[in-house]
């Protein structure tokens, strides 16, 4: 090979620039619109610069700077991708022992050291291997960026056919009243109660009576998991782009994410003159989250949580409170309680303070989603739920269901005053008890639904429905549309949040 007639840029021993970029730009494409170019640009820099002075630490070390770069391209390509060699572990069946994290990170870490004493060893020049990586690397980035204009393109014919399919305004005569979505997460409904621990839920219902709610019967979800369940309501329809072999994949996440973020719900009210209040975890567009995010990555953390820092950081704690060597955090547990608390007391705040424009806001309860951190009297229990077993988790999580009911009464009364009986408030869980799916499946899809009307017009809601006509039902009903009902079904999933 005639070196003399290559690009300069293909002969850089800077290739590991070339790695971090593909990594950014895979990752944005991956999340397109739902990381911030802002922190985008910070993850960058991080990385370049700890690149950077890794490669000066190789290059001194081996006293190459070929050696170095081709080590810190190794290196920052293992670190970088450790999230998608875990996926690539996980899905194929016969390699699935090694998706574990401890033992992957420990052979990662053995690869890194044989490899390292062969550079140190090795008297190659590797000349071709470094054209080879210039070239593979760079082609890859154009893909890249054209994948991302692409995204572009499309995203902005989305939004267009999302307007021109729900896009129709409220009737004159119809009233704007506001609209307060309250999701109780994981919240089982009276069937489950009754079927699975033998409880009847009647006690709750009776004060929803009471308060004029129309509670239904037999209702239930049609998703097992909180994304797919919440961006199948807020769409009003099933995600029919994932096959069920795909939900539990990457894209899945990212996927539900965006159909969150781009919601029809809030941009029918958007568009028709309502202010969007987000007080649930997750993005939506135009109306940022006032309310601090579980444990679920989102942002920058999308593309972070695919390196092998961001695994160890977030799961060496659990480790060291396995092995016995520190007490588990309570930090999970606070952090919860705390924006359960805010999302009430903002929710409250602003039916109190509203003026004439009318609002549409999200509330989303972790609640009794584990941790389960009351008991039935409100004291402090402690648990999490991965230090249970079966038994010990149905009795933690019944115990808080019950203090939820507590809870859930006084935020209603509290709600229903601030808003003099005016405002829509739909309660609702956004699917059942999944530990229950063990007994039967149908139990992680049976949940509570509730609405209140200010006309108290309940003559075209019906029982058995389930989540993806709520809003089809409430357009209907409250705004004058005629958006036709889907059918009724549950889509089966395997696996968690």
């Amino acid at each position: 090979m005639n070196f003399k007639s290559i690009p300069k840029l293909l002969q850089t021993n800077l290739h590991f620039v070339w790695v971090i970029l593909f990594f950014i730009l895979h990752g944005y494409a991956q999340s397109y619109q739902l990381v911030p170019l802002e922190d985008l640009l910070i993850l960058t820099c991080q990385i370049t610069i700890a690149g950077i002075i890794f490669f000066a630490l190789s290059t001194r070390f081996f006293r190459s700077k070929i050696k170095g770069g081709i080590f810190t391209s190794a290196v920052l390509i293992i670190i970088l991708f450790f999230g998608a060699f875990q996926d690539f572990f996980r899905d194929t069946k016969f390699l699935s022992i090694l998706s574990y994290l401890r033992p992957l990170i420990l052979i990662c870490l053995i690869l890194i050291i044989i490899f390292f004493f062969y550079l140190k060893r090795t008297r190659l020049s590797f000349k071709k291997t470094i054209v080879y990586i210039n070239s593979l690397f760079l082609v890859y980035l154009m893909i890249e960026i054209v994948t991302i204009f692409f995204l572009s393109s499309s995203a902005s014919s989305a939004d267009g056919k999302t307007l021109r399919e729900f896009k129709s305004a409220p009737c004159d005569s119809c009233k704007a009243p506001s609209v307060y979505l309250v999701v109780m997460d994981e919240y089982m409904g009276a069937e489950g109660l009754k079927e699975y621990f033998h409880y009847s839920n009647s006690s709750f219902e009776n004060f929803l009576d009471s308060r004029e709610f129309r509670v239904f019967k037999n209702s239930k979800s049609n998703y097992q998991r909180t994304l797919f369940s919440m961006a199948s309501i807020l769409n009003m329809r099933y995600i029919p782009e994932l096959s069920e072999g795909e939900m539990d994949e990457r894209y899945a996440y990212n996927k539900v994410l965006s159909l969150l973020r781009n919601n029809v719900v809030c941009n029918i009210f958007q568009h028709n003159g309502y202010k969007t209040i987000n007080l649930s975890p997750f993005e939506i567009r135009n109306a940022p989250s006032e309310i601090i995010s579980t444990e679920l990555p989102q942002r920058i953390e999308l593309i972070a949580a695919q390196t092998m820092v961001y695994r160890i950081v977030k799961y060496m704690p659990g480790w060291l409170a396995d092995l016995k060597i520190i007490a588990r955090s309570k930090k999970g547990e606070l952090t919860i309680v705390d924006a359960n608390e805010l999302a009430m007391k903002r929710a409250l705040t602003i039916a109190e303070g509203q003026g004439t424009s009318p609002v549409f806001a999200y509330v989303h309860l972790m609640m009794p989603h584990p941790p389960f951190v009351f008991d039935s009297l409100g004291r402090k229990t402690g648990f999490w739920s991965q230090n249970l077993s079966p038994v010990e988790t149905d009795k933690a999580y019944f115990q808080y269901l019950v203090y939820t009911n507590h809870r859930i009464e006084k935020f209603i009364q509290q709600l229903q005053q601030a808003t003099m009986h005016k405002a829509v408030i739909a309660l609702m869980s956004d699917h059942g008890y999944r530990a229950a799916a063990q007994s039967d499946i149908q139990h992680a899809y049976q949940t509570l639904n509730a609405i209140f009307l200010p006309d108290r017009n309940y003559g075209p809601w019906y029982d058995g429905m389930s989540n993806v006509n709520q809003f089809r039902m409430l357009l209907n009903s409250v705004f004058g549309q005629r958006l036709p009902l889907l059918k009724d079904s549950i889509v089966y999933q395997s696996g968690l949040d």
